[in-house]
This record gives C-alpha cells, sequence and structure tokens, in this order.
C-alpha cells in the first residue's frame, strides 16, 4: 500500500516547493521594484547672516526683483484629454 501514498505525496511536495518559489519570487520582486525618489530635497547651507542679507535687499533691488520660474506640477499635458465617462442613468423606483 506504500505504492499509492507514494504517488499521491510526490506531486503534493512538488506543488508546495513550487508555491515556495513563487512566494520566494513575488517578495524578491516586491523589494527590489520599490521606485527610487526622482529628486530628494535639496538642503543649502547659507554662510552670510541676516544683517548681510538685509543690506544686500535695498528698496530698489525689491521694486526690481523678478520670481523665479517654478514647475507646473499639476497642469496637465496639452495633447491629453482626461477619458470621458459615459452618463449614469438612475436607477428605476420600485413601487
Amino acid at each position: 500500500m506504500s505504492q499509492p501514498q507514494r504517488l499521491i505525496l510526490l506531486p503534493l511536495i512538488g506543488t508546495a516547493i513550487l508555491g515556495l518559489l513563487v512566494g520566494v519570487y513575488l517578495v524578491v520582486w516586491k523589494w527590489f521594484s520599490q521606485p527610487e525618489p526622482v529628486d530628494p530635497v535639496a538642503k543649502h547651507s547659507v554662510d552670510t547672516s541676516a544683517d548681510e542679507a538685509l543690506k544686500y535687499w535695498t528698496a530698489e533691488k525689491m521694486r526690481k526683483a523678478r520670481p523665479a520660474p517654478m514647475p507646473h506640477i499639476g497642469a496637465p499635458d496639452r495633447g491629453k484629454k482626461p477619458p470621458r465617462r459615459p452618463p449614469q442613468e438612475p436607477e428605476p423606483r420600485k413601487p
């Protein structure tokens, strides 16, 4: 009677090993697929004192100052349009 048990036991062990390998593969894939930060926060140290900055920014320089160009992160692409949803029909009322 050991022959039928052996025929059942081998596929069971093979399935368990295959499941374990798939599980390990998925864990490793998830671990390595984490995106790296694109632009980490940049920190700069300033060597000038606040008094020197106040002396530099006179009223005339403040009037002539222009804002720095900022990136448009939230602006959608002009060539792309958001997908349109079909209108939802109201459900008929039950009497």
